[in-house]
Protein backbone atom coordinates (compact mmCIF):
# COMPACT_ATOMS: atom_id res chain seq x y z
CA UNK A 1 0.00 0.00 0.00
CA UNK A 2 2.71 2.48 0.64
CA UNK A 3 4.60 1.86 -2.60
CA UNK A 4 0.92 2.83 -4.22
CA UNK A 5 0.97 5.26 -2.30
CA UNK A 6 4.80 6.79 -3.10
CA UNK A 7 3.70 6.03 -6.89
CA UNK A 8 0.96 7.85 -7.18
CA UNK A 9 2.18 10.50 -5.58
CA UNK A 10 4.99 10.91 -8.03
CA UNK A 11 2.40 10.88 -10.96
CA UNK A 12 0.84 13.91 -9.95
CA UNK A 13 4.41 15.93 -9.26
CA UNK A 14 5.68 14.65 -12.44
CA UNK A 15 1.71 15.95 -14.25
CA UNK A 16 1.09 15.28 -17.98
CA UNK A 17 3.22 15.21 -20.41
CA UNK A 18 2.24 15.07 -24.26
CA UNK A 19 5.43 13.50 -26.26
CA UNK A 20 5.08 16.09 -28.97
CA UNK A 21 4.36 20.47 -29.28
CA UNK A 22 1.46 19.45 -31.84
CA UNK A 23 -0.06 17.06 -29.64
CA UNK A 24 0.19 19.64 -26.45
CA UNK A 25 -0.77 22.50 -28.73
CA UNK A 26 -4.00 20.16 -29.47
CA UNK A 27 -5.08 19.65 -26.10
CA UNK A 28 -4.75 22.86 -25.46
CA UNK A 29 -6.68 23.87 -27.85
CA UNK A 30 -9.42 21.59 -26.98
CA UNK A 31 -9.31 22.60 -23.62
CA UNK A 32 -9.57 26.03 -24.83
CA UNK A 33 -12.59 25.74 -27.09
CA UNK A 34 -14.43 24.25 -23.59
CA UNK A 35 -14.32 27.54 -22.12
CA UNK A 36 -16.37 30.87 -22.31
CA UNK A 37 -16.46 33.44 -24.83
CA UNK A 38 -18.68 36.29 -25.43
CA UNK A 39 -19.73 38.45 -28.08
CA UNK A 40 -17.59 41.73 -28.66
CA UNK A 41 -18.92 44.60 -30.64
CA UNK A 42 -15.71 45.74 -32.23
CA UNK A 43 -15.40 49.48 -33.10
CA UNK A 44 -11.78 50.00 -32.42
CA UNK A 45 -9.97 52.39 -35.13
CA UNK A 46 -6.95 50.21 -34.31
CA UNK A 47 -8.02 47.18 -35.41
CA UNK A 48 -7.93 45.08 -38.60
CA UNK A 49 -9.65 46.29 -41.29
CA UNK A 50 -11.72 42.72 -41.76
CA UNK A 51 -12.77 43.58 -37.49
CA UNK A 52 -13.84 46.75 -37.93
CA UNK A 53 -17.20 47.62 -36.90
CA UNK A 54 -18.37 43.44 -36.46
CA UNK A 55 -18.90 41.85 -33.20
CA UNK A 56 -16.12 39.49 -32.36
CA UNK A 57 -16.00 36.48 -30.24
CA UNK A 58 -13.81 37.14 -27.01
CA UNK A 59 -12.89 33.41 -25.13
CA UNK A 60 -12.15 33.19 -22.06
CA UNK A 61 -9.61 30.88 -22.19
CA UNK A 62 -5.86 31.12 -24.26
CA UNK A 63 -2.89 29.04 -25.25
CA UNK A 64 0.68 30.05 -25.01
CA UNK A 65 3.56 28.34 -26.40
CA UNK A 66 6.93 28.65 -23.95
CA UNK A 67 9.02 26.84 -26.68
CA UNK A 68 12.02 27.52 -23.85
CA UNK A 69 10.32 25.69 -21.88
CA UNK A 70 8.66 23.00 -23.97
CA UNK A 71 5.40 23.89 -22.60
CA UNK A 72 2.43 25.33 -23.83
CA UNK A 73 0.54 27.81 -20.83
CA UNK A 74 -3.77 27.36 -20.49
CA UNK A 75 -4.53 31.06 -19.75
CA UNK A 76 -7.89 31.78 -18.71
CA UNK A 77 -9.90 34.73 -17.92
CA UNK A 78 -12.56 34.84 -14.84
CA UNK A 79 -14.00 37.72 -16.09
CA UNK A 80 -14.75 36.38 -19.22
CA UNK A 81 -15.73 32.92 -17.81
CA UNK A 82 -18.13 34.87 -15.78
CA UNK A 83 -19.62 37.23 -18.24
CA UNK A 84 -18.68 40.77 -16.26
CA UNK A 85 -15.77 41.41 -18.73
CA UNK A 86 -16.17 45.08 -20.34
CA UNK A 87 -12.96 46.18 -23.02
CA UNK A 88 -13.19 49.34 -20.85
CA UNK A 89 -11.41 47.18 -17.67
CA UNK A 90 -9.65 44.24 -19.64
CA UNK A 91 -6.57 44.24 -18.20
CA UNK A 92 -3.43 42.20 -18.45
CA UNK A 93 -3.44 41.03 -14.80
CA UNK A 94 -6.88 39.32 -15.14
CA UNK A 95 -5.48 36.26 -17.44
CA UNK A 96 -3.98 33.49 -14.69
CA UNK A 97 -2.14 31.00 -15.71
CA UNK A 98 -4.40 27.96 -14.80
CA UNK A 99 -3.15 25.26 -16.90
CA UNK A 100 0.36 23.63 -18.05
CA UNK A 101 0.47 21.17 -21.14
CA UNK A 102 4.21 20.24 -21.22
CA UNK A 103 5.97 18.40 -24.05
Amino acid sequence: MKRLSIVLLSLGLVGCNYPSREQADRACNEWKDRGASMAFANKSQLSYEHEKNKVVPVFSRSCKDETAENQILGKENRKIENGTWTREESDYEDWKVVKHFRY
